[in-house]
């Protein structure tokens, strides 16, 4: 982040002097409530309240309007109607640090809202100065004890300040999340509701909790990327940091995605392309607020696991096997415990389970001091990377709970090794726990996919060329046109393999040619404007004879011309010896431009989906790492008899024509470049069928 900007959001964030335009005596009033709030949690700067019909509000004196203030101004809060806000602006001192815009009417009302967001944001940027909204709920800043919103979320309540940082795009929703952490005791050290994001926005503020040295973790709300570029930015800014995102991100489905438009006016792209920019960063997507907070909680403990390999000590043999089961199914490593550790443990307790899951059996209770005596064991193999341990209700129990906390002092002595507690919470045994940098958890198997996930983060972050800088730039004089053979010819020109063939407008050419290839053939129809081929039965497989070849030639060209398709060809192919199929698209996303898709082909495309999604430009190795993530990947590799398939050089193919598609998308020329299917064979990937996309169409 610029310096400048950075000092720009720290004095607004940590502002010396409020004006709250728009004040209000009464505390309940949107007016009213910013001044409440920061005066009970006792703000040390000055509030100026403004309001031409008060003398004095809430104890401190008023003013008419913000010229009659007498000193400077950091932050002014604006709390008038839509069309007073813009003399605001112009009224407020030229050094003031930003504005807090509650007003809405703007943006997500269209049309005449529209254009008057446009003049507010072109009036702010004018004065160099910071904008939050409008239509926002404002922020909190707990450390310095500012806070800036009418939220009825904080009233009465005591925040403690502390390592997470809250952004939010929905003002509602982010303030039940704040309360939800404040309930939890979570300590927060900004929240922030963006808005409508006519100025600052989501992006900026990950990018300044990145940077923020009183911010570990930052969990945000989103429905929507204004812009792309700076949101990658910001990914790449945690990760620089190796701090922690956690978002859930609103307007999954086609319903979701139209309540997000109307609600803050949001361009919503696509899921699949914002999961895609997520990945290879510090970064976890969740869906619900509990999933949320858990992970926050765990990775304000610094709780990562360096590996993947999970122990697990229960008194339950039940929940033993139920932990086991979600690890396998998150893709962790239960592995078995040294022989060793299981006879000391069989030596001690016969008739625990001594192999991984440990399960001790209710006999902890005769023997409280089995627990610190397991899991000093399991510690000590240096055989596991994190340790959770299902103790249910038994630490609440008076009788042991210190026990079981002594033993975890003991156990810290010697490790930093993440430890997760399942169990019944309390706010003391949390507290405690938490002091000993131990995660409670209230759920086994959801316990276990949170460490999944942070297990996943350290590696992520530290993934050595995960995109291509050297992508290849197609010369604009090589593209000759829009059928399936033009585009396998160009596509050759860039070492991607296609079938022999020729393309032919006669039937006496046909017969020529399909003895040059040799008999059977592939026939196809030509036309710019035929995409999908099969659809009309515009294409003949094993085509055996000169015979034959007359005939689905007068077959195809009837066809085409009775369906009056232009410049009509055939395209004639030699038969390619048979193998698995998959897709390859590169399309454009409204939001984070182009996108290169691949996974299982052929018939099988539009049936199961399984499909991976990416940001044009990543590297082959990367491919072949989607490549072996897909529910297909045992077909891929080649099974049951088949050839093995070299998905490494399949992984090449897929980012070269991902670089390819990407360049003619970018120069206006098409929306999509779509190989379906593209089959994978013993000389490598061969490109059966293509179709480039001149205009918007539907998606897979």
């Amino acid at each position: 982040m610029r310096l400048m900007m950075r000092e720009k959001l720290e004095r607004f964030l940590r502002p010396r002097s409020i004006a709250v335009v728009g004040a209000s005596p009464d505390v309940m009033r949107i007016g009213g409530r910013p001044i409440a709030y920061s005066l009970a949690a006792g703000y040390s700067g000055r509030i100026y309240p403004i309001n031409p019909h008060y003398d004095e509000i809430q104890g401190l004196r008023a003013y008419p309007r913000l010229e009659s203030v007498p000193a400077p101004i950091d932050l002014v809060v604006v709390a008038v109607s839509q069309k007073a806000v813009e003399g605001v602006i112009d009224g407020a001192p030229l050094e003031t640090a930003g504005f807090v815009v509650f007003t809405a009417g703007y943006k997500e009302m269209g049309g005449a809202g529209e254009v008057a967001e446009d003049r507010l944001r072109t009036l702010v940027e004018g004065r160099g100065s910071i904008l939050l909204g409008p239509n926002c709920l404002g922020f909190v800043n707990p450390f310095d004890k500012v806070f800036a919103t009418f939220s009825s979320g904080f009233e009465g309540i005591q925040v403690r300040p502390g390592p997470i940082a809250i952004i939010t795009q929905s003002g509602a929703f982010g303030a039940y999340l704040f309360r939800l952490a404040v309930e939890r005791d979570l300590g927060v050290g900004f929240w922030v509701s963006t808005g409508n994001e006519a100025g600052e926005s989501v992006s900026d503020w990950i990018t300044y909790g990145a940077n923020d040295p009183n911010t570990a973790v930052i969990v945000a709300y989103m429905e929507g990327v204004r812009d792309s570029d700076g949101f990658r930015r910001a990914l790449d800014q945690v990760d620089a940091a190796q701090k922690t995102l956690i978002v859930i991100k609103a307007g999954q489905s086609q319903r979701g995605a139209l309540a997000a438009m109307s609600h803050t006016g949001s361009v919503v792209g696509s899921d699949q392309a914002f999961d895609a920019a997520l990945r290879y960063h510090r970064a976890i997507r969740v869906d619900s607020i509990r999933d949320m907070l858990d992970l926050a909680e765990a990775a304000m403990l610094g709780s990562f696991p360096q590996g993947n390999r999970l122990g697990i000590i229960t008194i339950s043999g039940g929940a033993g096997i139920l932990m086991a089961d979600a690890a396998y199914k998150a893709g962790l490593d239960v592995p078995k415990t040294p022989d060793s550790v299981s006879r000391q443990i069989r030596t001690r307790v016969p008739f625990a389970a001594p192999d991984n899951p440990v399960d001790f059996t209710a006999q902890m209770i005769n023997e409280p001091g089995l627990l610190e005596y397991s899991l000093n064991l399991m510690v000590e193999t240096r055989q596991f990377d994190a340790m959770a341990i299902f103790l249910s209700h038994v630490i609440a129990a008076p009788s042991l709970m210190e026990v079981v906390l002594n033993a975890l002092r003991h156990v810290r002595h010697q490790t930093r090794m993440p430890l997760y507690l399942v169990g019944l919470p309390t706010a003391e045994i949390r507290r405690q726990l938490r002091e000993l940098g131990t995660v409670l958890i209230e759920d086994a198997t959801l316990g276990i996919r949170l460490i999944a996930r942070l297990a996943a983060l350290p590696s992520l972050g530290n993934k050595k060329e995960i995109y291509d800088e050297s992508a290849l730039e197609p010369e604009s004089g090589q593209w000759k046109g829009f059928t399936e053979y033009d585009i396998k010819q160009w596509l050759r020109n860039y070492h991607i393999l296609i079938p022999r063939g020729y393309r032919v407008t006669s039937a006496t050419d046909a017969m020529q040619k399909a003895e040059r290839l040799g008999y059977p053939v592939v026939m196809k129809l030509q036309s710019p404007t035929l995409m999908h081929k099969t659809d009309i039965h515009a294409l003949s497989f094993n085509v055996a004879s000169a015979q034959a070849v007359e005939t689905e030639f007068n077959r195809l060209m009837r066809l085409g011309t009775d369906r009056t398709f232009p410049e009509l060809s055939i395209l004639l192919e030699e038969m390619i010896e048979p193998g698995v199929e998959i897709l390859v698209s590169v399309r454009q996303d409204p939001v984070f431009g182009p996108l290169l898709v691949y996974g299982l082909g052929g018939i099988w495309a539009e049936i199961f989906h399984d499909l991976r999604t990416e940001l044009v430009g990543v590297s082959p190795a990367m491919v072949y790492d989607g490549l072996m993530s897909l529910q297909s990947a045992p077909i891929l590799r080649g099974a049951r008899g088949q050839g093995m398939n070299d998905l490494r050089r399949a992984g090449e193919v897929i980012a070269r024509i991902g670089n390819l598609g990407a360049h003619l998308i970018q120069t206006g020329m098409i929306t999509e470049l779509e190989l379906n299917p593209v089959r994978l064979t013993s000389q490598g990937p061969v490109v059966l069928d293509a179709a480039i996309y001149r205009s918007p169409h539907r998606a897979l």
